[in-house]
């Protein structure tokens, strides 16, 4: 087959693509794309400094980003006039960035790590796990114009427990919203866990 025969998936995508450009303009989707982009490397730093590793073992893929935000707004799209509104709240939205982060994984490992790399190191297995409760956490706080301490314990508690839920849980953005809600009702329930 040659290069130029039309792939009726790409065209569909670029349909929507163009149709989401309309809605929100190009300037939203690429803020959108650096936000993410942004963070990513942050999160690679981090791992790099924290556990010692070498960042060329993971890698960003712009690819996954941009299909992370087409499929987003996507979502956001349909869920305005569904629900008859013209603002989505910050919680639905960041579940839905939540999840299709969790989808389509953008930091890809492109090295494997020796196993004494991975001694005690286990959530180098589930970086985008990791950076979807990290960019989950980064949506909300900004949009609240407050940023809680971030060693406190409740927010651990959170970072942990929705880590863990990403990565052994089938989620889907309605569950990633109930477990957001759940952090903030936390200041009038708090569990006592061990």
């Amino acid at each position: 087959m040659s290069d130029d025969v039309i792939n009726p998936d790409a065209e569909k995508r670029d349909l929507a693509y163009q149709d989401l450009l309309i809605e929100f303009g190009k300037e939203q989707l690429e803020e959108m794309f650096i936000f993410i982009v942004d963070r990513a490397r942050f999160y690679i730093k981090f791992f790099e400094s924290n556990y010692n590793v070498d960042a060329s073992h993971f890698q960003i893929s712009e690819t996954y980003i941009k299909e992370v935000i087409i499929d987003y707004f996507a979502d956001i799209k349909r869920l305005k006039p569904f629900h008859n509104i013209k603002e989505i709240h910050p919680i639905k939205r960041a579940a839905y960035l939540g999840y299709w982060l969790t989808r389509r994984k953008p930091i890809q490992l492109v090295k494997d790590f020796t196993q004494e790399e991975l001694e005690g190191k286990d959530r180098l297995t589930s970086i985008n796990e990791g950076f979807t409760v990290l960019i989950i956490m980064a949506v909300l706080f900004v949009e609240s114009n407050s940023v809680p301490e971030t060693h406190s314990v409740n927010v651990q508690k959170f970072y942990h427990h929705l880590h863990y839920h990403l990565k052994y849980r089938v989620i889907n953005p309605q569950i990633l919203e109930l477990a957001i809600v759940g952090f903030y009702t936390n200041q009038l329930f708090t569990p006592q866990y061990k």
